[in-house]
């Protein structure tokens, strides 16, 4: 089977894929809500990553590039796009909320939630509480 010969329900729209994602919200969900209901409920984010990379993979496929430059000029451009306004919203709704909730935590708060420092305070203090950003370094 090759990408080219999937079913689409629109063009670039592989069927199937939206019922595995739909599938993997729903394991993560009831992973959260009870770890000892669906102990494997963690293997719902590695769907997504799957996933991701299928459709990334899939899309570049579908492009032919005119030089190696526009290629990933282009591939990055278009992630921004579709990545950059949840992180910004991300961004300025978590800043607000952490301001709230701890208002003198101060530079170490935001550096910690923000970048890569979160992932060097995750595994250096105790109880130390990670953000989906800190996913994306893995």
């Amino acid at each position: 089977m090759s990408i080219s010969s999937l079913k689409v329900a629109e063009p670039g729209h592989v069927l199937g894929i939206d019922s595995l994602r739909a599938l993997a919200v729903w394991v993560v969900i009831v992973y959260h809500l009870n770890a000892s209901f669906l102990p494997g409920g963690f293997v719902g984010v590695d769907i997504f990553f799957a996933i991701s990379g299928f459709v990334i993979t899939k899309s570049l496929l579908e492009r032919a590039p005119k030089s190696v430059f526009s290629f990933f000029t282009g591939f990055y451009r278009r992630r921004f796009v579709r990545i950059a306004p949840a992180l910004f919203a991300y961004l300025i709704i978590f800043s607000a909320l952490a301001e709230y909730m701890r208002p003198h935590a101060g530079l170490l708060l935001v550096l910690a939630t923000y970048s890569w420092f979160n992932q060097v305070m995750a595994t250096s203090v105790s109880g130390w509480i990670t953000t989906p950003l800190s996913k994306l370094g893995r």
